[in-house]
This record gives structure tokens, sequence and C-alpha cells, in this order.
């Protein structure tokens, strides 16, 4: 069947030009992280590290418009238009004004939030919406594409990458207040049991090792069930994920070796075609193993005793764990329902689950 305007795939460049304006507007976001965690006397919307954000966001939409214009037919609107992958984008690019707008209107009548409360704001959250449904857009279009091979080449996939990492980031960004591998002190609190402050400290912790292990794992390991991953592929995640928050948050005790570790060790595991539960389990073991022996080298000290540093890794792997049975299920359920249907496999359709166990 012959491609209409509607249905053109983006090319290879046009989602690398729309990650390389994504990459405008993280750095602009880290770049007004770091401002506001460095300085406490900010008290207005505009500053410049408000304008590198919001002008990444204006070039941005600019582009995801043309290419919405580029592939225009003679009825229907923009968002018809819209490429594969890209339509929530379109609708992302409506949410984050909306958010933008609020968020004057916010910072003017109840001032510049400081802590934990800018990652709760009701309009923050509406940029969150709406630059995820941005960024994640050249994943979402290589996701669908039947022609990119089940082994694609490192250059083929990089836009797709750099947009499973950029959301990877985002997400994380906004749990930023129990992040653990960048909150190296929630560690080196000591525990004592049923001692309010050392306690619940260390709850946090544990809920952050956890937290952090889905966030960091679901990229990957969605991506590994549809295409065998280039090599690098993890360790780019957990880096650039681990290196953004550790800058816009001003973290200087965080260490990136966790993530190297991990994400190198990850990488082996899909490159060699190890069993699919060594890349589950010795991943999330590596990552938290390296974080705690680290913290117990610092002055301060590991402050939590082997039950809770222990039990949070075995939580960490469970999650690992539970993500990938999750979509697996998803998969035998998807066959079960289109057997039961009648409709059979089509060959011509992306198999959500395409990476063979």
């Amino acid at each position: 069947m012959q491609a209409t305007p509607q249905t053109v795939r983006t090319s290879r460049r046009e989602d690398l030009i729309t990650i390389a304006f994504g990459t405008w507007m993280m750095v602009g976001l880290m770049v007004d992280a770091f401002s506001h965690s460095t300085d406490a006397s900010l008290e207005t919307f505009w500053t410049w590290s408000h304008a590198a954000f919001y002008s990444g966001f204006t070039v941005t939409a600019v582009w995801i418009v043309h290419l919405c214009l580029a592939r225009r037919r003679p009825t229907g609107w923009l968002l018809d238009w819209a490429p594969p992958g890209y339509r929530t984008a379109f609708l992302g690019l409506g949410v984050f004004a909306l958010g933008g707008v609020g968020d004057a209107g916010w910072h003017t009548a109840f001032g510049v939030e400081t802590g934990i409360d800018a990652l709760l704001s009701p309009t923050h959250l509406l940029l969150f919406t709406g630059m995820l449904a941005v960024v994640s857009a050249p994943f979402r279009a290589a996701w669908g594409d039947t022609a990119i091979p089940i082994a694609p080449s490192f250059g083929s996939f990089f836009p797709a990458l750099l947009s499973m990492t950029f959301s990877t980031t985002l997400v994380a960004f906004f749990f930023e207040y129990l992040w653990l591998p960048t909150n190296v002190s929630i560690a080196q609190t000591a525990f004592e049991s049923q001692i309010d402050r050392g306690e619940k400290i260390a709850v946090l912790g544990v809920a952050g090792a956890v937290i952090a292990t889905i966030v960091l794992m679901t990229g990957p390991i969605v991506a590994s069930r549809r295409w065998r991953l280039p090599p690098g592929s993890v360790t780019i995640v957990f880096v650039v994920t681990n290196a953004l928050l550790a800058f816009g948050f001003d973290n200087t005790s965080a260490s990136l070796l966790p993530t190297v570790i991990a994400g190198l060790v990850a990488d082996a595991s899909l490159t060699l075609k190890a069993p699919r539960w060594v890349f589950l389990t010795a991943t999330p073991l590596l990552l938290w193993l390296t974080f705690y022996f680290q913290v117990a080298q610092t002055r301060a000290g590991l402050g939590w005793p082997p039950e809770i540093w222990g039990g949070s890794i075995v939580f960490a792997v469970l999650a690992s764990l539970a993500i990938d049975q999750i979509l697996r299920s998803g998969e035998t359920l998807a066959r079960v329902v289109a057997q039961a249907s009648g409709g059979g496999h089509d060959p011509h359709t992306v198999d959500t689950f395409a990476r063979p166990e």
C-alpha cells in the first residue's frame, strides 16, 4: 500500500533534530534547577534560566508543527497530520504551554518554590507531562517502525536511545527528593529502631532505592524486549540520568561509579545474550552493592545495618523482575485475545515484545 502523508514516518535526521531541541529543553531545565538549588534568593519567574528553558520549548514547538505541516493533507488539521509517534508530542505542546502560562501566574501569586514543593507544583507537573510527551516522540516513532531491524546499529538507534534517556531523566527529576543514587546523605543517616528521625529516613531511603530501580530499569527492560540494544545503551541511560540530576540539584557528593558498573554489566549481559534473569537481577544488584560500598567508605559511613541495605537490594531486584514479568504477561494476554478473536498473528504488525527469551 502506498504511504500517505499522514503515515509518513519521520526520518532519522528529523528525529535527530527533535532530540536536539529536546536536549535544549533538558539543559534549560537542569540549569534552572541548578539556579534554584544554589541561589535561594530567586523570587521571580523572569530569569535567564527560565529563558533558556522556554526558548527550547519554543523552537521545539515550531519544529513539531513544521513536521505536521510537511505531511499536510487536503482534509483534517495539524493533529491529523502528525507523523507516527508524534501525535502525543503535538498534544504535549498544548499541555506544556498551559503549564507555562500557569507557572508565570503561580509564581506571581505564591512566589518561587525552592524545595519539594517545586517538584509537586501543579503547573510544574503540567510542564513535566508536556515535556515528557515531546522528548519521548522519537522513541515512540521507532517503536512502531517495522523497518528498524531487531538488532539496530548504534547510529540508527541513537535518536530513540536519547529519547528513552531523556524520558527516564524527566521521571527521575520529579522523584529527586527521594532519588537515592544522588542523595548519599540518606544512607549516611544512622538507623535506630523506633527512633522517629533515623527510622523514617531509612524508610525514605528504601523507597528511594526501589523507585530509582523502577525508573532506571523500565526503559531498558521495555526496549530490550523490542530490540537487541546496541552495546552501551543501558550505560548511557543510567549515567546521563544520574549525571543530570546530580548537576541540577547540586549533589556534589554523588558518584557515577555505581551507574557505570551496573550499566556496563547490563549491556554485557544483553550483548552476550546471557539468560534474561542475569540482566534483570545482576543490574540492580551491582548498582546498589556498589552504591552502599561507596557510602560505607565516606567519612560519615553507611548508617544502615545489613537488614536495611540488604533488604533494599532484594526489593530492587524483585522490582526489576516484576517489570519484566508484567510485560511478559501482557504479551501472553495479547496473543490469547488475538487467537480467541480468530485474528491470529499478523506478520506485518510489530510484536510488542519482539525480543526472544
